[in-house]
């Protein structure tokens, strides 16, 4: 579970992610080149990245936002599927160009200009500000250790970093390091699809940021040492949108925006808890997955999962043993800490259920599709279920009622895929 990949990261994975992160920034220039030598407009925008070269990599590596980084990466993924459109391939350009300025803008000399088109504004999270749209080509220069220029049709200004006629809504949950909850973005920082599931109402904000930062305390008080490691990776957090928040929890988190999750909103710090300990498990393995082959999913291979009512692949299927794992383990420390004692029982009854889920999950995996890697991993994952199930003691004979209707429910809506037996 989360203890080996945890033990993994530290042990070399993190460094081959970080290396990762690096080369594919050295070669970002080159691969676009290489892919379509006709394409001068995007060359001539990363050509803009040049106050970047005096940088050391573990610079750019330990500075970078997310947002910089999942920009570095669409570039990098830079094919017909990913760009169907030159908008869209633009808007890639576009975005690292303004999310380096953002990122490194502390560290680079004055006078330091990037030009990048302003139809969709700019939000710099990391200076705060946020320059609304203007046609034409929008200027960005660094005045000073205080404040930067901004030039476009409908701006010419210099502006103070602290200047609240700029400033770019967030909360912080968390003072040490800083973590926010930013309230929007832009095709900048983030893909349309994630765009449309911002939340869009304000009214909720201020309460939601409180939860975000009661959680992380309960957090904090259950599991210090987890905490700690979630709170160095997780940094940025964005409310999504939820139909219905006594049915519905729907955070998730993106492979390539390691260190952000999409939080839903939530009746509840405990529900909210479990969806930070839950989101951080999956960056935590996507940190992994991005340097060390773990598994080799097959989308045409889909198998049985406890948590959905749908076929997954291994590579979800996976994830989910992982994160789930992690919120077990979580509950079983917070259980020793008397300060929770109030929330035990919520704790006991759901390490239950998900011990059962665990125990139905593992049972489906493929130990033919996992590298050496990924079966130490399951194999760890394994032993703590047993050390679990010690803990809180027997489970019940037979299958729970809930999950055997699911079950059932799931074999009939998927007669030709199997489900292996416990």
């Amino acid at each position: 579970m989360s203890r080996r990949v945890a033990a993994m990261l530290d042990a070399g994975g993190r460094a081959l992610h970080e290396k990762v992160l690096a080369v594919k920034y050295m070669l970002l220039s080159e691969v676009v080149a290489d892919r379509d030598p006709t394409d001068e407009a995007t060359q001539q925008k990363l050509a803009q990245l040049a106050f970047l070269d005096p940088f050391p990599a573990t610079r750019l590596v330990e500075q970078g936002t997310p947002f910089f980084w999942q920009n570095v990466h669409r570039l990098h993924r830079g094919d017909a599927v990913a760009f169907p459109t030159p908008e869209e391939k633009r808007l890639a350009a576009d975005g690292v160009v303004a999310t380096a300025f953002d990122s490194f803008f502390h560290f680079a000399p004055d006078g330091t200009t990037v030009e990048i088109e302003g139809s969709q504004g700019v939000i710099l999270p990391r200076l705060r500000l946020k320059i609304p749209p203007s046609p034409g080509t929008m200027t960005l220069r660094r005045a000073s250790a205080g404040a930067l220029d901004v030039r476009c049709s409908s701006l010419q200004s210099t502006i103070a970093l602290d200047d609240e006629r700029y400033a770019a809504q967030r909360f912080v949950v968390h003072d040490y390091p800083e973590a926010v909850l930013l309230t929007e973005a832009n095709l900048l920082m983030l893909a349309d699809s994630h765009l449309l599931k911002l939340s869009p109402r304000p009214e909720i904000l201020t309460s939601l940021a409180s939860m975000i930062r009661n959680s992380l305390g309960i957090i904090a008080a259950g599991d210090p040492d987890r905490s700690a490691r979630l709170t160095s990776m997780i940094r940025y957090y964005f409310p999504i949108a939820t139909p219905n928040v006594w049915t519905t929890h729907n955070s998730f988190s993106v492979v390539q925006l390691v260190g952000v999750i999409f939080l839903s909103e939530s009746y509840s710090d405990l529900r909210l808890v479990e969806a930070i300990v839950h989101e951080y498990h999956h960056n935590e393995l996507h940190s992994l997955m991005e340097g060390c082959k773990v598994l080799d999913s097959r989308t045409d291979e889909l198998c049985y999962s406890p948590w959905r009512p749908d076929p997954r692949p291994l590579y979800g299927l996976f994830h989910a043993l992982h994160v789930f794992t992690g919120v077990t383990d979580f509950y079983l420390h917070a259980l020793a800490v008397d300060d929770l004692r109030e929330h035990h029982d919520t704790f006991r009854e759901r390490s239950k259920q998900l011990c059962w889920q665990l125990r139905i999950g593992l049972a489906q995996i493929r130990m033919d599709r996992l590298t050496e890697a990924g079966l130490e991993i399951l194999e760890a994952m394994r032993n703590e279920l047993r050390e679990f199930e010690r803990a809180i003691g027997p489970l019940p004979a037979g299958m729970p009622e809930y999950q055997e209707r699911h079950l059932q429910t799931w074999r009939g809506e998927n007669p030709l895929l199997p489900v292996q037996a416990l």
